[in-house]
């Protein structure tokens, strides 16, 4: 019996396949027929060309199948457009008007190749070259078979990606003997594509240090600084009035840059390739136009400045992309998700503090050291701020708004980093540079536990300041009622710790005046007040109206209270039907300004908001728009 010649058996298959296809494949053919239960048509239109493939130098263009090849509106678009029909919704199909060429670069039939080198500068819909193609799917022997033939090897794609780029976006097997043919054959590793990223820091994304090194040991300077490009239609934060050419324009200085790959690392949590960059040098202390460390980005999570829509951005590559595997987020699953990626934060944090030469005292050019970034609202802050304190950072340093730590803990209501910096005998009435203290936050931000334990751990600072009114001209219950997150609980606490409710603050304002017709120096009754925070009472609305409160009372603006209502986004289904009850949903009355509240709660629901605690809030608005407009039409 004769050895079976692979090579010569998949030249076989291969050839066979494509006679079935110049037989079958016509352009008014029943796609149907394509499945794989109508037999072998389906399997040649999707396997000629790995055969072809592993054929090697045994494939060959006889004049049988050279009309296949040549005529790329006949036969070969019939192939495109079934290989395209049966790999729908897959991610694999071809697109539209592929070459011959770019096909054999894909899969790297280097015969093929061979008889179409005269076509090495064409270009797909995506701008790449047969190179690039065969880059991107890890085809060494086609690479450099078309750098040999002329190739350009520094062709770009329309994303401004060449070689490089495209293989370490992938990183497939072979990719470290590809990319050090690459690197060789003199393939810019520095250049940025629309993404702002070098391979090289594709290569650190992807965890995957082995590639990472062929890069270094091919004269990579880790220490390299990445100048972020803007892009033409690449904003997320702003409208371009003006057209640009297809080129890169620098960054506008409010755009964070002169970011090192230990930036790019340690803002997504690659603990791997954090630490392979740190053995060869990389600069702990290396600081952006902004002034961040690895160490700030790490943990803040995001770069500073004005958003830009690149890879920097959009968390690609950072843990917290895990959570896009979550379906059901009461799952254990969705727990050991959120879990794993905590846990990943604070490792990241261990790794960076374990180098010899960091400097956990280095503030950015807002006044933010690394400890004023934590995020307070997590349950791993406070195993955070102790690394950072038992490497050198002083939690009682004020940052740029003259906030320590414990300002920003009490503001996130974090019960156990408060217990421990008071503990250590951190101030709690300690003003920043709005005049306010972390007693004010908790006030605030509704934190009653918070609140609670100050009174507790400091009753004799505290004593004097709930029957007083302080620098502000109010007191403690002033201050809770007057925010967006005023909770029944936090003022039966303050009542109980001796503030007066009908005690007027320095405006002459009263939290909660005996008189339910009580006016405040701008003319708002009890009604406009409460219409400021979300879900208004309407069990309280109905007792003010039946006591002879107006609802068609105006203050000084000439607002309602439904005026009020829509510009704090109180307004639930709830709400609404109460009021459209009892005849008092007046959407169309005009203020001063001549602006309803129909109109307030549609800018409301448009409105963009910076603060992060505000735009958490944000859907109250959009709700609150929802609800008025489902009910706006019926009442004109």
């Amino acid at each position: 019996m004769q050895d079976i010649n692979p090579r010569g058996s998949n030249y076989a298959l291969s050839y066979r396949c494509i006679e079935v296809i110049l037989q079958y494949c016509r352009p008014d053919m029943d796609m149907s027929t394509l499945e794989p239960s109508h037999g072998f048509l389906g399997y040649s239109v999707l396997h000629w060309p790995e055969h072809a493939n592993l054929a090697q130098t045994e494939f060959t263009v006889s004049k049988e199948i050279e009309q296949f090849f040549r005529n790329r509106l006949g036969p070969w678009k019939c192939w495109l457009d079934s290989h395209n029909y049966l790999k729908r919704g897959s991610g694999g199909d071809l697109g539209t008007g592929l070459s011959v060429i770019h096909v054999a670069a894909r899969w790297g039939i280097i015969p093929l190749l061979s008889c179409f080198q005269d076509e090495l500068k064409e270009k797909d819909t995506h701008g790449g070259t047969p190179l690039l193609t065969a880059a991107q799917h890890s085809q060494l022997e086609a690479v450099k078979f078309l750098v040999e033939y002329g190739a350009s090897v520094n062709a770009l794609d329309d994303d401004y990606q060449n070689a490089l780029h495209l293989i370490c976006k992938n990183s497939r097997d072979n990719d470290c003997e590809l990319a050090d043919f690459l690197l060789k054959s003199r393939v810019s590793q520095y250049a940025r594509d629309k993404d702002n990223m070098t391979p090289f820091l594709y290569a650190i994304g992807n965890s995957d240090p082995e590639l990472a090194q062929v890069f270094l040991q091919n004269g990579f300077e880790v220490s390299q600084r990445i100048e972020r490009q803007w892009w033409p239609g690449r904003a997320t934060m702003s409208i371009i009035t003006h057209s640009f050419q297809d080129q890169q324009v620098a960054a506008p200085a409010n755009v964070d840059s002169g970011l090192t790959a230990l930036h790019f690392s340690a803002l997504n949590a690659c603990t791997k390739t954090t630490t392979f960059l740190l053995r060869p040098g990389a600069d702990p202390n290396a600081r952006s136009d902004f002034g961040d460390t690895p160490l700030h980005l790490t943990i803040r999570r995001h770069l500073l400045g004005r958003k830009y829509e690149d890879v920097w951005e959009n968390g690609e590559f950072a843990i917290e992309s895990w959570g896009g595997l979550i379906t059901d987020f009461e799952s254990e699953e969705a727990f050991n998700i959120f879990r794993y990626i905590d846990k990943t934060r604070i490792h990241i944090v261990e790794i960076l503090l374990e180098s010899g030469t960091i400097d956990v005292n280095l503030a950015n050019l807002g006044g933010d050291y690394p400890q004023h970034v934590i995020d307070f609202q997590k349950n791993y802050a406070w195993s955070i701020l102790r690394k950072l304190i038992e490497k050198g950072a002083d939690s009682s340093q004020v940052n740029g708004s003259h906030q320590t730590c414990l300002h920003l803990a009490s503001r996130a209501g974090n019960l156990e980093v408060v217990r421990n910096l008071v503990a250590n005998g951190h101030d709690i009435l300690l003003k920043d540079i709005h005049g306010l203290n972390p007693f004010h936050y908790a006030l605030k931000y509704s934190c009653l536990d918070v609140l609670q334990y100050m009174s507790e751990a400091r009753e004799s600072e505290l004593s004097q300041l709930w029957h007083s009114l302080d620098d502000h001209g109010r007191s403690p219950l002033h201050h809770h009622v007057s925010s967006v997150l005023c909770y029944v609980d936090a003022v039966d606490f303050l009542i109980q710790c001796g503030c007066d409710a009908n005690k007027p603050d320095a405006k002459g304002n009263s939290c909660l005046s005996a008189d339910p017709l009580w006016v405040n120096e701008r003319q708002e009754n009890l009604a406009h007040l409460i219409m400021h925070h979300n879900g208004a009472d309407h069990e309280t609305l109905n007792l003010l109206f039946d006591l002879g409160l107006d609802p068609a009372a105006r203050d000084t603006d000439g607002k309602t209270f439904m005026h009020h209502g829509a510009i704090h986004g109180a307004f639930t289904e709830e709400l609404v039907e109460f009021l459209e009850s009892i005849g008092a949903l007046d959407l169309h009355t005009r203020d001063s300004i001549g602006k309803t509240p129909l109109d307030y709660a549609e800018e409301k629901a448009h409105q963009k908001f910076s603060d992060v605690i505000l735009s958490h809030f944000a859907g109250k608005w959009k709700e609150s728009f929802k609800n008025l407009s489902a009910v706006a039409s019926t009442l004109l």
